[in-house]
C-alpha cells in the first residue's frame, strides 16, 4: 500500500478534486499489504514452519481495484478522487518509467500473480495474521496522511526554490 503514496500519489486538478492516474484499467486488481504487516505473516510461518514449509503464501489482505482506491481514498479525504487511466505516452511524459509502466500493464493483461490471479486465496495470510490491514484501515490509520504529502511537499519545495530558502517538513 505504501507504493502507492511513494509513487503515484493524486495529482490536483483545475477543479480542485484529486486524480489517481496509472496505465491500467480501473478494474486491475492488485493485492492489499501494509508493509508493516509482512513481519506478523512472517512470525506466524516461523512459529509453525513444519506446517507452512515448501508452501508459497501469498501476503496481502484483499484485492482492491484501482477505482476502489480512488473511491475509499475519497471517502477518508473527504475530497472527490478519481482514477484516470492514462496511456503509456501520458505517463512516460509524467516521470513514470518504462518498467513501471510495463508493470501495471502485466497486472492488467496478466494479473499480479499469474493468469490466475483472481483465484489466490489470501485465507492462509488472514490465518497467520488475523490483524492485518485491509485498504480502507490502512487509510483511516495512516489518516491518508501519505498519499498527500508528497503532492504537496514538492509543491512546498518547489515554493522554497523559487524564494531561495529551505522549508523543512
Amino acid at each position: 500500500m505504501q507504493n502507492l503514496h511513494m509513487y503515484v500519489p493524486p495529482r490536483k486538478q483545475a477543479d480542485g478534486s484529486l486524480a489517481f492516474m496509472l496505465p491500467c484499467s480501473k478494474n486491475t486488481l492488485v493485492p492489499a499489504v501494509d508493509v508493516h504487516d509482512i513481519g506478523g505473516v512472517v512470525v506466524g510461518i516461523l512459529n509453525d514452519i513444519g506446517r507452512y514449509n515448501g508452501q508459497t503464501i501469498p501476503i496481502a489482505s484483499e484485492w482492491i481495484s484501482m477505482e476502489k482506491i480512488a473511491s475509499d481514498l475519497a471517502k477518508v479525504l473527504g475530497k472527490a478522487v478519481s482514477f484516470n487511466e492514462i496511456t503509456d505516452q501520458t505517463a512516460r511524459e509524467i516521470g513514470m518509467t518504462e518498467e513501471f509502466i510495463q508493470m501495471f500493464r502485466a497486472f492488467e493483461n496478466v494479473g499480479f500473480f499469474g493468469k490466475d490471479c483472481k483465484n489466490v486465496s489470501f485465507d492462509t495470510t488472514l490465518e497467520l495474521f488475523r490483524d492485518i490491514k485491509t485498504w480502507p484501515q490502512y487509510l483511516v490509520r495512516r489518516n491518508a496522511f501519505f498519499f498527500i504529502f508528497k503532492f504537496y511537499s514538492r509543491y512546498l519545495f518547489e515554493f522554497a526554490g523559487e524564494h531561495q530558502s529551505l522549508v523543512h517538513l
